[in-house]
Formats: C-alpha cells, structure tokens, sequence
C-alpha cells in the first residue's frame, strides 16, 4: 500500500506543484516524498522510473494520435512539436525526481538506523516498582 502511495506521489505532486519556477524542483520534491515513504534509496530510484515511463507513453500517444488519419498536417506538426517540449520536460524532471528519490531513501535509512542505535542505548527499565 506504501509503493502505491509513493507512486502516486511521484506521479501527481509535481503536477500540483507545476507553479514552482525552479525546472526540476517539484520533480526532486516528490521523489524526496516518495523516496522517504519507501525508505530503501535503490527501490525508490527504481519507483521513481514508473512515472517517466507512463508519463512517456502518454505523450508518444498523444504525438501519434495528434495528427493520425484525419488529413490535417499542421494538427501532426502540433502534436510533434509538443512531444518535444514534452520529452524535455519530462527528462528534467525525471533526473531530478531519480535523485530525489535516492536522497529520500537514504533519509529514511538513516533515520531509521538513529533510531535503532537510541534504542540500544538506552538501557530496559524495571518493572514498575507498585505493580
């Protein structure tokens, strides 16, 4: 259920935060995001490929339905030229949201690791003295 979620974090955050001026930023945010909920660096990064290859897909479909059989050149051209952007997009924002993820990962293994260590140190307490 935590891989579901994280994917639909990595897939739908930067969308939300597509107002971000910074190229790349909401990518690295919700792979942070997703990264974290997942907690090991080389899962997530390989969470993290999902989204580039359905975003991927659905613009390869949109640049070859754009123009398809309706006998409209300029609608083709449309669709190509947005595919293009698209794909640029799309690259800048995957890197940035592989690398998030990772970092997100380690985060939570590291995390995780501190806590573990706290637990040890502290020593078991007795029995409550009234019971």
């Amino acid at each position: 259920m935590i891989t579901i979620a994280a994917i639909l974090i990595m897939l739908f955050l930067p969308l939300l935060l597509g107002w971000v001026p910074v190229p790349g930023l909401a990518g690295f945010i919700a792979g942070a995001l997703g990264g974290y909920l997942i907690g090991r660096p080389a899962r997530a990064f390989t969470i993290a490929l999902l989204p580039f290859i359905l975003l991927g897909a659905l613009i390869v479909l949109i640049a070859l339905g754009a123009g398809a059989g309706w006998g409209v050149s300029w609608l083709g051209a449309l669709g190509t030229v947005f595919a293009g952007l698209a794909v640029i997009w799309l690259i800048m924002h995957n890197i940035a949201m592989l690398f998030g993820a990772v970092i997100g990962g380690l985060l939570r293994e590291r995390t995780a690791r501190k806590h573990e260590i706290e637990r040890r140190e502290w020593p078991e307490l007795p029995g409550e003295p009234w019971a």
